[in-house]
């Protein structure tokens, strides 16, 4: 993810398009919407916040960090639940799921120990 300061319009711009006025950077929601979204790198979006609060000259406090952090973590969950969906409808070759067949870390954890072991290899 590509992030750039524009100190003259006082703008954090969030890959080439999208962009925060430096006035609604406290705002509590943007780490938690932000982190959702497919094409934002979460180290990026730290380093380029930090940024942006230094350049419009406002104080990092405790709910920065742990707004942050809160998203971080819920990014980093959804993240391994693609994993655990992947490994466990790999031979199923799907690309979208209904909600009935979404089910906890736990349930797909345990399905996927309880099939027969695979010949093949996950290959990167």
């Amino acid at each position: 993810m590509k992030w750039r300061i524009d100190n003259e319009r006082k703008l954090l711009i969030l890959d080439a398009n999208y962009e925060i006025d430096f006035d609604r950077l406290e705002e509590t929601d943007w780490f938690g919407h932000l982190a959702s979204k497919n094409w934002v790198d979460m180290q990026d979006l730290f380093e380029a916040f930090v940024s942006a609060f230094k350049a419009a000259d406002r104080p990092l406090d405790e709910s920065f960090f742990n707004n942050f952090h809160k998203a971080y973590k819920a990014n980093v969950d959804d993240k391994f639940y693609d994993l655990l969906l992947k490994l466990r409808y790999e031979k199923e070759d799907k690309l979208f799921y209904r909600v009935s067949e979404l089910k906890s870390n736990e349930v797909l954890i345990n399905e996927i120990i309880s099939q027969p072991p695979h010949l093949s290899v996950i290959s990167t």
